[in-house]
């Protein structure tokens, strides 16, 4: 994560429920399948940290990429 993501508040998964509205309610994985993707859909399904009502987009490495890229402009980031 960038610094100016962490400077608008942004610093833990503990954060993202705030952030919902400003990330569209998803969270953008990385190779549908991966164990990071599958990690990810555990704690969205226990509604760890409050992510029970995202939903998890599995993306590749550049669609995440971007998708990290708008988040961050949309933050007045680089």
């Amino acid at each position: 994560m960038a610094i100016y993501e962490g400077d608008a508040g942004l610093k833990s998964c503990k954060d993202l429920a705030r952030y919902y509205d400003k990330l569209d309610g998803k969270i953008y994985g990385i190779e549908s399948g991966s164990s990071a993707n599958n990690g990810l859909r555990k704690l969205i399904a226990s509604n760890a940290c409050g992510l029970g009502e995202f939903t998890l987009v599995a993306s590749s490495d550049a669609s995440m990429l971007a998708a990290v890229t708008a988040f961050a402009t949309s933050f007045g980031g680089r």
